[in-house]
């Protein structure tokens, strides 16, 4: 077996190709974030304009009201340069977004307001040739308030690009913090990946580690305790197959570690299925044998019976044969006087015989004398 299982490792790559993924996109967002913020505060830093700009534009418009004063002729151009702060402090205005920038700005308009004011009233004096009460006006009150509305075109500046500063800042912080949490959910995916292959690599492996078990404790187990009781004669204990097949589609190592296992089940069965038949046909064997044996059993019996009977036979022969055997010794011995008897007879008749031979042959003698004597009257007559 390989180091990781395929599938497992498959997954592994996987899971680190989408932490890898976030990661990613957690970079490009946090950098696209700063880009944006940076962007914002390049855009601004360009279109906001500087301290030196503002506060040169209200040297213009202050320098200005003199010589508006001392020739009208130019209250033209005075007004332009009025123009041109006003719209400095709008531009001001656009950035002003924290609290202090918008309290900055506001005492900038105030401050602009009590000028003007005061250089109307110094351009009034002028049209109507009071030169030198115009004059005393614009370098008296109007210069304090110039004085007073350059300062608060510092402080506004200062404001704003203190706000921009913090504005960069907390951006920045936001997008650490963005990318902190998007590293953070990356590495619970990651978590999670891992998680869910483990437990499901435990249960795989759990599920097969106890189907062995009870493979080897109950199956296996019941085919020895069923070899040993036949061993023994004994033929009543049965085998059971407890142990289950397990489904699974899988093909990585883990499933072909389930199809062996699987085929070891149906291995078991089948030896289970083998001796309850084997068991089976020794009892059926048995008791054909049992019964043959009660079938020889009786026989001998019947045969024993026979046997006896014929016992009780032979001793009656026996006791007969002996009474024939007394019998025939009587008769032996009369017998034996009969031929001697018989002897004295015989040489008798071998007497008797012999004379009788003679007689015979004297018969005969006279037949053929008696046929010559006929021959021979024959022959006389």
């Amino acid at each position: 077996m390989t180091f990781l299982i395929s599938s497992v490792r498959r997954q592994l790559i996987g899971g680190f190709v989408a932490v890898c993924l976030v990661f990613i996109v957690a970079l490009l967002v946090g950098w696209s974030s700063i880009g944006s913020v940076n962007g914002k505060v390049q855009s601004g830093a360009k279109e906001l304009p500087t301290l030196e700009q503002a506060t040169g534009h209200a040297r213009d418009m202050v320098a200005s009201e003199l010589g508006a004063i001392l020739d009208p002729t130019t209250i033209s151009n005075h007004e332009g340069d009025v123009q041109t702060f006003e719209q400095t402090v709008q531009a001001l205005s656009a950035y002003a977004t924290t609290p202090a920038g918008k309290a900055a700005i506001s005492k900038l308009n105030d401050a602009l307001a009590t000028w003007q004011g005061l250089d109307n009233q110094a351009l009034g004096l002028a049209k109507a040739r009071k030169t030198a009460a115009a004059t005393k006006l614009a370098t008296g009150a109007a210069n304090t308030a110039a004085d007073g509305l350059t300062t608060a075109v510092q402080n506004a500046s200062q404001a704003i690009s203190d706000a921009n500063t913090s504005a960069a800042a907390s951006s920045a912080s936001s997008s650490k913090s963005l990318m902190l949490v998007i590293a953070l959910v990356a590495l619970l995916i990651a978590v999670a990946i891992t998680f869910v292959l483990a437990r499901d690599l435990s249960r795989r492996i759990q599920q097969l580690l106890h189907g062995i078990n009870d493979l080897q404790e109950r199956d296996l187990a019941a085919i020895g305790e069923g070899l040993d009781a036949l061993a023994r004669g004994d033929l009543t204990v049965n085998a059971e197959a407890h142990t289950e097949p397990i489904a699974s589609n899988r093909a990585d190592e883990l499933g072909q570690l389930t199809q062996t296992f699987n085929a070891m089940v149906e291995g078991s069965r089948l030896r289970i299925d083998a001796y309850n038949g084997t068991r089976a046909k020794v009892a059926a064997m048995l008791r054909d044998i049992s019964s043959s044996s009660e079938q020889l059993a009786l026989a001998s019996q019947q045969m024993a019976n026979t046997s006896e009977e014929a016992g009780r036979a032979v001793g009656e022969i026996a006791q007969a044969v002996s009474s024939v055997a007394a019998g025939a010794e009587d008769q032996v011995r009369s017998i034996a006087e009969a031929k001697i008897l018989t002897d004295e007879v015989a040489m008798a008749s071998q007497a008797s015989a012999a004379g009788a031979q003679q007689t015979a042959d004297a018969a005969a003698q006279a037949r053929n004398l008696a046929e010559e004597g006929a021959q021979a009257v024959s022959q006389a007559t």
